[in-house]
């Protein structure tokens, strides 16, 4: 089926979880007993859920997410904002779209405030902490600034935190890009290189101010369509969240936190 508005989403991820759910019932019956019905269906059922996991990043919205504070350039992101049960959440085989970034960009790292019900979905999902924190090991290199906004995600509150570099060192370690479990980037060739960095929660700062006040960390009004990036402690809507500084994992609306990923 064709998604074109958040129903059909809803009605699709049903589907796809049913199907999910059957094929991993054959590859159990198949494991015990070499059951080759079981090996047919689930073959036939490995091609549905390819299809439909094209369907699904075909039509993940590309959204304005940030603004680099070196060039000006918008980033324009590929991301389902419509709930953590998208297939673009899933920690382990993310469905995503690849799109051009600026030559500036270093890193996505988020979190998310969870309210209401918790999404249901056959899969680990990792958003980050409850409340947006920073990454000191990355913002006290001198070529790395960051912009944090935020934008919501189903019910949910999500805290978009992107880092931008000038001449960034090539072998710098970056960190796993937000809700996966690696990051990739271009290298001097132009060749897509990748990463991976479990993050802990004691790499976070969740005191902003300082970061603002250094120059270092930027922000973005929620729901200005502009993205004007401000530089200024004062009004700043991010400094003080109450919430939960622990990085959170959810799975078939289980929630649970831990000071590691």
């Amino acid at each position: 089926m064709k998604i074109t508005n958040a129903r059909e989403r809803k009605e699709f991820l049903q589907q796809y979880f049913i199907k999910l759910e059957k094929w991993r019932e054959y590859d159990l019956n198949l494991f015990q007993d070499g059951n080759e019905a079981a090996e047919a269906a689930m073959e036939e059922l490995q091609k549905q859920l390819a299809v439909m996991r094209d369907e699904y990043e075909n039509w993940l919205p590309v959204v304005p997410l940030s603004r680099c504070p070196f060039s000006g350039v918008t980033v324009d992101y590929c991301i389902d904002l419509l709930g953590l049960d998208g297939l673009w959440w899933n920690y382990d085989a993310p469905v995503r779209r690849t799109e051009e970034l600026p030559p500036t960009y270093f890193a996505l790292d988020g979190a998310v405030t969870l309210k209401g019900s918790i999404d249901l979905a056959p899969f680990l999902c990792k958003p980050g902490a409850g409340v947006p924190g920073v990454l000191p090991r990355l913002l006290n290199q001198p070529e790395i600034q960051a912009v944090i906004s935020s934008f919501p995600i189903g019910d949910h509150q999500g805290y978009v935190i992107f880092y931008f570099a000038e001449d960034a060192p090539e072998d710098m370690v970056r960190v796993n890009t937000w809700g996966t479990r690696l990051y990739t980037f271009l290298d001097q060739e132009n060749m897509v290189r990748w990463g991976d960095y479990d993050l802990n929660i004691n790499e976070y700062d969740f005191e902003l101010s300082r970061w603002i006040e250094a120059g270092k960390l930027h922000w973005i009004k929620p729901g200005d369509e502009s993205l004007t990036l401000v530089s200024a402690v004062e009004d700043c809507p991010y400094i003080g969240l109450k919430g939960n500084q622990e990085l959170q994992r959810i799975e078939r609306g289980e929630v649970w936190s831990g000071e590691t990923y």
